[in-house]
């Protein structure tokens, strides 16, 4: 999570595709989930994989808010 503070380096992860992203809205909470492939640079070479995640908001004051986040990293693809 520590990559994500601030966005992710192109330089160390050159690809990175979102998927399958479904929104669903129940009065003043969302879930989102979707699936990411990454190609990143490790040790000097690329490695490939692939991120199921959710996130869950609530709306205060107008303003929608990310309470929780769940992340589950998969096999790596090669």
């Amino acid at each position: 999570m520590q990559a994500w503070a601030h966005g992710y380096d192109k330089t160390i992860m050159p690809e990175f595709d979102l998927e399958e992203v479904q929104v669903r809205v129940f009065d003043n909470m969302a879930l989102i989930v979707a699936k990411t492939k990454d190609k990143k640079i490790k040790d000097g070479a690329y490695v490939t994989g692939e991120t199921r995640y959710t996130d869950t908001y609530i709306k205060e004051k107008g303003e929608w808010k990310c309470v929780q986040v769940q992340l589950t990293r998969g096999l790596k693809l090669n």
